[in-house]
């Protein structure tokens, strides 16, 4: 079992420049973060903990949004030990 390649829009309260050509009717580009492993939550966590302390993002914002990362941790780790489950059940290793 494969993880989908989603990525699910994370903001890091660092400010975004504004497009250029104004196709987007104002709107900033929304910040993509990467999270498609434990790891990858954790680096997003700990880059709203810096943005926290250095004053970027409100503390009540990155409590909301750690927790949310926390979720989608466990929830990739289900994934990835229900994976694995499978695969011994079958009678076969997973790579």
């Amino acid at each position: 079992m494969q993880v989908e390649q989603n990525e699910f829009p994370v903001e890091s309260g660092m400010p975004l420049p504004a497009p250029r050509d104004g196709a987007s009717g104002g709107r900033r580009k929304a910040f993509r973060a990467r999270l498609l492993s434990v790891g990858d939550c954790a680096h997003q966590t700990a880059r709203l903990f810096r943005d926290a302390r250095s004053g970027t993002l409100k503390v009540e914002d990155a409590s909301r949004l750690a927790n949310i990362l926390a979720i989608l941790s466990r929830m990739i780790e289900g994934s990835a030990l229900e994976a694995r489950v499978e695969a011994l059940e079958k009678g076969r290793t997973l790579q």
